[in-house]
């Protein structure tokens, strides 16, 4: 495929990819917070540890192999299909497993909810594993626009679904049922959207050549998945389904709205750089104008979170979420920062890397599990500082490998935040004392006053990037006008 027409299918990924997410960025939050004024933080706790084990056993039910399938450069049909019929197969097993376990869950986190929760909120295993082979074909043909649809409507979906039944006194279930049907919707589009289909020959050659790349895929995302997920499951055991619905959501908020632009590139990213790889040169430079671009949207977004998250958790939140917005400023900062590096792993992968990342977790793993459980007895604050800690001590390791992956001087992503860095520390100098200021934000007219200075806050920090480096502001601003207009520069 042609370079131009490459970036075109890029571009035009990005904007439907984007618009998706802002889509989602608007309809998650308005769920939440009508069910945060419906139900109790421990609804929240209860769910998010069977959304864990779940997502654990859709890592071995998917085991790498979409990733595999979007990183081969054939297109042949029996590839699909032996992706599909392995998934099949795994999701079963995976949902038996969970079945025959769900009770010793239970038991484990002193949580007799659990077990049933397990049981019905399982069959979204099922759901996934049907799914992933289109999902991961509309991924490879840059077919974005039909993920779109499926994501927006799917998010609609659980809106309606969870708050119907949250208002009709479901309580908890109203989230497992949102969940559990959003799934089953996103799983028929899924299927009309995508017109392959599979047929039942069974591949072992192919199946084997597949698992030898997704293996690597796996055995890192069971890594991530303790990274990820593992936080929950330790503040969960020590803390309880209080602590853990507050820790949960507010890391949900934190990864909701930094993570807009880092969710909509990084899987065009991973088929952009995989259709790259003989062209080094190209493959720098289109890595790092993203990695530009993301510390250009993350390091202000991270700040503004951080001083508005008080004012608006008393307007929106009740008492019973008090101390949420302590969990929101310390993850905004850390792992919030944490989505500049997420063009890094895509990376590697793209490259046929595989096996970077699961050694590079093992690493992490070795770090996180001691702190993590020595912090958690001491409280949620201590334990969100110890997650804090993990991207400040490991992003080092990111930065020596990409250098010498690519050959780039060791200093390459101090060079590519900088300009953006300050023109961030002049917009938290100018609006930080103006949000502190007000300190009651109870009436209509405050909340005016803290939507005007965030305003402000955002024109101070466009213009200082465009005083401090213009070509980067410009090159940002291009960008935004080919993914919107897809006008290009042949």
């Amino acid at each position: 495929m042609k370079i131009n027409s490459l970036n075109n299918l890029a571009v035009n990924s990005v904007k439907w990819t984007i618009f998706a997410d802002v889509l989602s960025s608007l309809i998650q939050p308005l769920t939440f917070l009508i069910l945060a004024r419906l139900l109790a933080p421990e609804d929240f706790g209860v769910v998010g540890i069977a959304l864990l084990i779940i997502s654990f056993a859709k890592i071995f039910g998917e085991a790498g192999l979409g990733k595999a399938l979007i990183q081969r450069q054939d297109e042949k049909h029996e590839v699909s299909n032996a992706v599909f019929l392995n998934n099949l197969f795994l999701g079963i097993v995976a949902y038996i497993f969970i079945l025959f376990f769900a009770r010793w869950f239970s038991l484990i986190f002193q949580e007799p909810k659990i077990a049933n929760i397990l049981r019905i909120l399982g069959l979204e295993i099922l759901l996934y594993a049907l799914g992933v082979t289109h999902y991961s074909l509309l991924l490879k043909k840059f077919d974005f626009k039909k993920n779109f649809l499926v994501i927006s409507i799917s998010a609609f979906t659980h809106l309606i679904i969870s708050v119907f039944l949250a208002f009709k006194g479901f309580g908890i279930w109203a989230l497992v049922l949102g969940y559990l049907f959003s799934s089953a919707i996103r799983l028929l589009l899924l299927w009309i959207l995508c017109p392959w289909r599979p047929n039942y020959k069974y591949n072992l050659a192919l199946s084997l050549e597949l698992f030898s790349f997704g293996i690597f895929i796996m055995i890192e995302s069971f890594q991530l998945w303790f990274l990820s997920w593992g936080d929950n499951a330790i503040v969960g055991y020590f803390l309880g389904m209080k602590d853990l619905g507050i820790y949960a959501m507010g890391y949900s908020v934190v990864i909701l709205i930094l993570g807009i632009f880092p969710r909509a590139v990084l899987p065009i990213a991973f088929s952009y750089f995989s259709k790259l790889q003989s062209d080094s040169m190209k493959l720098k430079e289109s890595f790092i104008r993203i990695t530009k671009t993301l510390a250009c949207i993350i390091l202000p977004l991270s700040v503004i979170i951080f001083l508005s998250i008080t004012p608006l958790s008393r307007i929106f939140l009740s008492d019973k979420w008090r101390g949420i917005d302590t969990v929101i400023r310390i993850l905004a900062i850390m792992p919030g920062l944490g989505y500049i590096l997420d063009m890094h792993p895509v990376l590697y992968k793209a490259l046929g890397r595989a096996d970077i990342m699961p050694k590079f977790h093992v690493a992490s793993l070795i770090y996180c599990i001691p702190v993590f459980l020595l912090a958690a007895p001491h409280g949620l604050l201590t334990f969100c500082l110890a997650r804090f800690s993990v991207g400040f001590v490991f992003a080092p390791l990111y930065i020596v490998i990409t250098a010498k992956l690519l050959k780039l001087p060791y200093n390459y992503l101090w060079k590519c935040t900088k300009s953006p860095l300050i023109a961030t520390i002049i917009m938290f100098l100018l609006i930080s004392p103006l949000i502190y200021a007000c300190e009651d934000f109870s009436t209509t007219l405050s909340i005016m006053k803290l939507i005007m200075i965030l305003l402000f806050g955002i024109v101070v920090y466009i213009g200082a990037l465009k005083r401090i480096d213009g070509e980067l502001f410009h090159s940002s601003i291009g960008l935004v006008k080919k993914i919107i207009y897809l006008r290009y520069d042949r």
